[in-house]
């Protein structure tokens, strides 16, 4: 019997959810699917959105990866599918893993760090929800899109580290990638830095950032594109066509209110014909 995601005054009330049901996302206007995959003999699960009328070459497709001792519900209630209703969106639940900032002992729910990590469970659980996208949900795999906040922009990074030529472009919120940059190739980015961040210092963004410019062929020198109450979105021109953008806001380890809406804004500008 399906069971609901309910959206009451933005909050998600999980209604014990089981295997192959479907999640009704009121008030957003839209409808989740719970699927499931079996990788490496473990089922991992994801809500997805699909797309009323997919274009004929395809749907773009966004992952939505949430922070560690996250759950694939609380990273809906963004409502990427209401800012793109065109795209594919998949939420992926984490597993249990010991975090480099928090919860040491595994109990919580979240991402492999580096490659090699737990076996590579997280990129195989990637691979598989990447060829049910293509094969299955009528997504166009040149305009793959992964973002997420936290350990979850951890592992947006790493994807594209490890899955770089997968990707169309990607994002990623409170997180560092210092020691994957050797193996990143040029990629459309976009990262938001909250200046006041207690879990991952600014300066270690902002060198993180910094890099990235430097593996995009971009100056340091960019424009402001956008401002908010709370910070500025800044462009920085790439002469390796990696557009990459920064979202610096005056929070802490936080996603800033119009966090997706730039994100979604981002990543519609880098979509392939």
């Amino acid at each position: 019997m399906p069971q609901p995601f309910k959206i009451v005054s933005g909050f998600f009330f999980l209604l014990s959810v089981i295997s192959g049901s479907f999640c009704q996302a009121q008030g957003a206007g839209s409808s989740l699917l719970r699927k499931q995959w079996k990788v490496d003999g473990v089922t991992r699960e994801a809500l997805v959105y699909l797309p009323s009328s997919p274009p004929a070459k395809g749907a773009p497709v966004l992952f939505v990866f949430h922070g560690h001792g996250g759950t694939m519900g609380f990273s809906a209630r963004a409502n990427y599918e209401r800012l793109w209703p065109e795209a594919v969106i998949i939420y992926p639940q984490g597993l249990p893993i010991s975090g480099h900032l928090v919860d040491k002992e595994g109990v919580k729910a979240g991402w492999q760090f580096s490659e090699g990590e737990v076996g590579d469970r997280d990129l195989k659980f990637f691979d598989a929800m990447l060829a049910s996208a293509v094969k299955e949900y009528h997504g166009n795999p040149k305009n793959v899109f992964t973002t997420g906040h936290s350990n979850g922009a951890r592992f947006s990074q790493l994807l594209w580290a490890a899955r770089g030529e997968q990707l169309r472009a990607t994002a990623a919120s409170a997180s560092s990638a210092l020691n994957l940059v050797r193996t990143m190739k040029p990629k459309p980015y976009l990262q938001i830095t909250g200046e006041n961040d207690p879990l991952v210092p600014f300066r270690l963004q902002k060198a993180s950032f910094n890099a990235l410019l430097r593996v995009n062929g971009c100056s340091s020198e960019g424009r402001v594109e956008k401002h908010f109450s709370d910070g500025d979105v800044t462009a920085y021109s790439s002469n390796a066509n990696a557009p990459t953008l920064l979202f610096q806001h005056h929070g802490t380890h936080t996603m800033p209110t119009e966090g997706p809406q730039v994100m979604v804004d981002f990543f519609k500008k880098c979509v392939l014909p």
